[in-house]
């Protein structure tokens, strides 16, 4: 005997009535639609039955049946909206479909698949106009930046061997692309930010130095030497570029490089005291971070300036593991350096050293404070580049302050 649930019968109602729902309040602002409330859970509760079929049936005649009887339905509804509307588009079609098979999901006991599905659909049916507007927005140079972005990550990195290759396993193509991969999303996300919010300045700075606070102070200072009277503001910002410095750069890509939490309890006490540094700085010069109409970058994805960085990032990586392995005694010397060209590159080739056993957690956290220290150095050095005197005072002095609190927290 079919034991029915009533609560399936339930949920392939709600289902149907969803996207219903939704439906009729688009006809109330004029839409011509065909899929209202009753037509909805009409075809929510048909396949409710053909999941109730399913159970007296073997299953491929009732899946054979439920794709006729559905696709009967759809066609003769769609054929009657083209003729009422003139307009060919296949939403209704598609929509038909996925009420139906929600319901028949309610039914077999997928209530929350069968959710999921109906409410994308109502949000799909009820943003079309503002998803094609956005559309329309859409720049040459945008659409070539996501389809270039779904190339490098989605085509070309799956296709990459995940192993060591040359002297002393030097190379692996699987992890350099992937650092190319990394990069071009935190790019993209950089343009956007921009883009949808034109006072994005500090989001701009700290998105941006997930990657690199050098490329981010040199951005700035560029714009400092084009703009007037907005020294501080761009100062600040500089300032600001190294919370992710402390917080991504070496918290976080230490520990998850690592999942060690030894390297994190001997970076605590420099991570504390320099997060609270900035936040103070940050509260204090709140009205400064901010200036309006700032121009997003010429392109999201600038692949040049990718592959760039990813082969920085990547060659730092195999120089310090080549002079882990053949002259280990120059490796703080050789870090230090490194870091002034990428701080993050440095925290993962410590981190790969500490993770094959070739130096100590505490090792690993004073070789990842280095690499900070000349992170923040780097900046004091770059702001001579600006023209205005207010940077470069205000950015100059504020390092000093960080350089001199990270040097206490490593003597102590």
């Amino acid at each position: 005997m079919v034991s029915l649930n009533l609560t399936n019968l339930l949920m392939a109602i709600a289902v149907g009535g969803i996207v219903g729902f939704i439906n009729e309040y688009r006809k109330i602002s004029g839409a011509r639609l065909f899929l209202g409330l009753r037509t909805s859970i009409f075809i929510s509760l048909l396949g409710y039955v053909f999941s109730v079929f399913n159970l007296l049936f073997p299953e491929d005649v009732v899946l054979i049946s439920s794709i006729i009887t559905i696709v009967s339905i759809s066609t003769a509804i769609y054929i009657e909206k083209v003729k009422a509307t003139g307009s060919p588009g296949g939403t209704t079609f598609v929509s038909i479909f996925l009420v139906f098979f929600s319901g028949m999901l309610e039914g077999m006991g997928f209530y929350i698949l069968g959710v999921i599905i109906s409410v994308l659909v109502a949000i799909l049916g009820i943003y079309k106009t503002q998803l094609l507007d956005a559309i329309s927005k859409i720049k040459k140079e945008e659409l070539l930046a996501i389809l270039n972005l779904m190339v490098i990550s989605l085509v070309i990195l799956p296709l990459l061997p995940n192993k060591s290759m040359g002297p002393y396993g030097l190379f692996n193509p699987f992890q350099f692309w992937l650092i190319v991969v990394v990069i071009g999303i935190i790019f993209v996300v950089q343009y956007l930010v921009l883009k949808v919010y034109k006072k994005g300045l500090i989001a701009f700075s700290i998105i941006g130095g997930l990657v690199s606070s050098t490329t981010v102070t040199i951005s700035l200072i560029d714009l400092s030497n084009k703009e007037k009277n907005i020294g501080k503001t761009i100062a600040f910002n500089i300032i600001l570029s190294n919370i992710p410095l402390v917080l991504v750069q070496a918290l976080a890509f230490s520990y998850f490089s690592t999942y060690s939490n030894k390297i994190i309890y001997y970076l605590t006490p420099s991570i504390l005291i320099l997060s609270l540094i900035l936040l103070i700085i940050g509260l204090v010069a709140y009205r400064y971070l901010e200036v309006s109409n700032i121009s997003p970058p010429d392109t999201p994805l600038p692949i040049g300036k990718v592959i760039e960085f990813a082969l920085v990032f990547f060659t730092i990586m195999m120089i310090s593991k080549l002079v882990a392995i053949v002259a280990s005694y120059l490796l703080p010397l050789a870090l230090f350096a490194s870091a002034f060209a990428n701080v993050a590159s440095v925290v993962f080739s410590v981190s790969l050293l500490y993770i094959h056993g070739e130096i100590s957690a505490r090792y690993a956290a004073f070789l990842i404070q280095l690499s900070l220290i000349a992170g923040i150095i780097e900046k004091g050095f770059l702001v001579f580049l600006s023209k205005d005197k207010s940077t470069r005072l205000i950015t100059l002095m504020l390092s000093l302050i960080l350089v001199a609190a990270l040097l206490i927290t490593m003597l102590i």
